[in-house]
């Protein structure tokens, strides 16, 4: 699947028990697929597919922002690093000296690798140094990204998102549809089930 889709047209089409010579709609379902699985994606902050070209070739480097106050642990949200493929961590990347930390500087996290990835890192304390103007430290990792397989009731959650949207052939960010009680509820993008399918996959600390 290319990036950002969560499902394929064909899932989308089976779910709906479309006859193969009913391809009408299968314009505004190839949208729909990328507008709900873009909206997936946000709700639970999760990149479950790569838009780098890391998850099928050589590590990309991405920087992100360690703020001191944390302790060393660094959030690589929106994103995720497939287990075991980090290959550089380096520290103050923005300066003239950066410097790379060793693999006893810096494990990943958690453990053991939910899904098969990495949400973030712990970096010793120590590693980090004192004061530093902006409170934060630039640090590049180098890896894989996204998960190496979308989960299977992420998928699910893309494939009844699209079908519902195309179903009420309204804009899709106007109402949600509960399945169970067949009403229209509050405007939101993501139906109330689909929003339970995923809260597993929701970063720790969201609302």
């Amino acid at each position: 699947m290319a990036y950002p889709d969560l499902c394929t047209r064909d899932q989308v089409r089976s779910f709906l028990q479309k006859p193969s010579g009913d391809t009408a709609q299968d314009a505004i379902i190839d949208s729909l697929i990328s507008r709900a699985s873009l909206a997936i994606m946000r709700y639970t902050e999760r990149e479950f597919i790569s838009s780098t070209p890391g998850t099928s070739g050589s590590p990309v480097a991405r920087v992100f922002e360690l703020e001191l106050q944390r302790q060393g642990f660094l959030d690589l949200a929106p994103f995720d690093a497939q287990a075991n493929t980090i290959t550089l961590v380096q520290l103050d990347s923005d300066l003239d000296t950066p410097r790379t930390l060793t693999s006893a500087e810096w494990r990943p996290w958690p453990i053991p690798a939910a899904d098969g990835v990495t949400s973030a890192l712990r970096i010793i304390p120590v590693s980090l140094g004192g004061y530093h103007r902006f409170n934060v430290r630039q640090v590049k990792v180098t890896a894989q990204w996204g998960f190496p397989t979308v989960p299977v009731d992420v998928v699910h959650a893309a494939v009844t998102t699209t079908a519902l949207w195309l179903r009420r052939e309204v804009s899709a960010f106007s109402t949600t549809f509960r399945l169970d009680e067949e009403r229209v509820e509050r405007p939101e993008s993501l139906p109330s089930h689909v929003r339970a399918a995923l809260n597993p996959y929701r970063r720790a600390g969201q609302g």
